[in-house]
């Protein structure tokens, strides 16, 4: 979703400083979509009683945003200009997930 929002929005929202290939908008799609898509399927699990215990006991709230923070970070990891997106944005999201999660 980065790359339609990027493209279809990105002449509003301009580039970002240090990254000259990459847009805002696009950026903003990136979390836009990984935040959606989390909490979509965290939603699923509680309707389907499908417990993790790597949650604890978080509320929902709690939970949602975490999965925001995360999805920031992992924007961010997009945003690296050294290295293959491929693993960075992945990398980033793993460990962004233990530690915050």
């Amino acid at each position: 979703f980065a790359e339609p929002a990027g493209k279809t929005f990105g002449s509003y929202t301009g580039k970002w400083w240090f990254s000259k290939n990459k847009s805002i908008a696009g950026s903003l799609g990136f979390v836009a979509a990984g935040f959606v898509s989390s909490v979509l399927f965290l939603l699923y699990f509680q309707y389907m009683s499908i417990t993790l215990p790597i949650l604890g006991n978080l509320d929902m709230i709690s939970l949602s945003i975490r999965i925001l923070i995360i999805s920031i970070v992992s924007a961010a990891a997009e945003l690296i200009p050294v290295g293959d997106d491929n693993i960075n944005v992945p990398l980033f999201a793993a460990i962004s997930s233990i530690l915050i999660l």
